[in-house]
């Protein structure tokens, strides 16, 4: 982030002051190697307003073209996700970053991709 005083969440999108941005990390950083906790493209901005918590666990997810979805745990929970854009495109995904959100996919939301 920088010394920016207002940072955007890779998700929502709303720009925001710097403290209520965390920097996130796409593949657990528990379940990350030494290579991929210091990989920049396994990381996002997620703001603390909802959506680090949404996407750590698993309610939101990133298909495999970019797209922001709700993963079927939303029903279960009876959550309504309001502030997200489900169905745009998350700003951190790239070809370089798609292996990561794939792991959560399969992983923490549960879905299964080709």
């Amino acid at each position: 982030m920088g010394d920016k005083t207002e940072v955007a969440c890779d998700l929502c999108q709303l720009v925001l002051p710097r403290r209520l941005v965390h920097t996130a990390h796409i593949k657990r950083r528990s379940e990350s190697s030494p290579y991929e906790r210091g990989d920049l493209n396994n990381v996002m901005n997620a703001c603390v307003l909802g959506c680090d918590s949404l996407f750590e666990h698993g309610f939101v997810y990133v298909d495999v073209d970019g797209y922001i979805h709700a993963s079927d745990q939303v029903k279960g929970e009876g959550l309504t996700i309001a502030s997200l854009r489900v169905g745009d495109d998350c700003s951190a995904f790239s070809n370089k970053s798609a292996h990561y959100f794939a792991w959560h996919r399969e992983n923490i939301a549960n879905v299964n991709e080709s």
